[in-house]
């Protein structure tokens, strides 16, 4: 007989991404009557304009992370997705914007390195001179 330590060894906190989301993803949006992530995929591939943003929201552990994970599988052939954890890279108790944003633009900047891509020389002197302002 199983007892329950065995099984909480079993389970993980982390959402699921690589093999495991395609081992033990389970699609149950025809139980919630909705797939927000694919209205969202299709949102995303025709191009809106202006800005999109979207809240994923809800309980720890319920699967936003997961569901995000499999959005950025399926998009990645059409877009650039940058993917981190801010959790990971700070600290959560002392975080301010000025952390948020820099940490963002070193995301940033590994993408466009990766990725050969050009950056506006307006755009690098802008945010060298919003850097310049914060010291």
């Amino acid at each position: 007989m199983v007892d329950i330590s065995q099984i909480y060894e079993l389970l993980s906190p982390e959402p699921l991404s690589g093999d495991g989301l395609d081992c033990y993803y389970v699609d149950a949006f025809n139980g919630r009557g909705d797939n927000p992530v694919m209205s969202l995929k299709r949102r995303l591939l025709a191009k809106p304009a202006g800005k999109l943003q979207i809240l994923f929201s809800g309980y720890r552990g319920c699967g936003k992370s997961t569901e995000l994970n499999k959005l950025q599988r399926e998009i990645s052939d059409d877009f650039i997705v940058l993917n981190f954890s801010v959790l990971k890279e700070l600290d959560p108790v002392n975080i301010n914007y000025v952390e948020l944003f820099v940490i963002t633009m070193e995301k940033l900047f590994d993408v466009v390195e990766e990725y050969n891509i050009r950056i506006n020389p307006q755009l690098l002197k802008s945010i060298g001179e919003w850097s310049r302002r914060l010291k």
